[in-house]
């Protein structure tokens, strides 16, 4: 990484930092603080994907598949959210 993207990096990451220990919601910090909600995700994932590659890993992007969801039959004593109820 060469030190333009180094402090460029720097630099986001104390908004962020500043951002979490404001209190504020991201939509009122950033409007408090003339950022763009879009910039400031794009810059927060360039900062988790900086720390990914860091870690060795690729991306935080989905890479798709299928995942096992439990089905719940039509129980009234179900706990998990049933569609029946």
């Amino acid at each position: 990484m060469n030190e333009v993207v180094e402090v460029r990096m720097s630099s986001w990451k104390a908004m962020v930092q500043e951002r979490n220990a404001s209190g504020l919601s991201i939509k009122e910090w950033c409007a408090a603080n003339n950022v763009s909600e879009s910039q400031y995700y794009y810059r927060l994932r360039q900062l988790r994907n900086t720390a990914l590659a860091a870690a060795g890993q690729t991306s935080t992007e989905h890479t798709g598949g299928f995942m096992r969801v439990p089905f719940c039959p039509a129980d009234p004593g179900c706990k998990v959210g049933c569609l029946y109820s």
